[in-house]
């Protein structure tokens, strides 16, 4: 993402990605995406991003 996306997310709060780009779209910037093969995992609250955290630990071992 562009570093401008960031203005459309509060400083210090829980924002979710969808908000952000609705905001982005209300304001007239072109979006972007790309569909790409594989898996996904989402990682938008705590509980979520441990159980990927667990994943690829199991695959690639622990991260110093």
């Amino acid at each position: 993402m562009e570093k401008k996306f960031l203005s459309y997310m509060p400083p210090n709060e829980m924002f979710g990605m969808d908000k952000a780009f609705d905001r982005a779209m209300k304001a007239g910037e072109v979006l972007c995406g790309a569909k790409v093969e594989g898996e996904f995992l989402d990682i938008g609250d705590r509980q979520s991003y441990k159980e990927a955290n667990d994943i690829y630990v199991k695959r690639l071992g622990k991260v110093l």
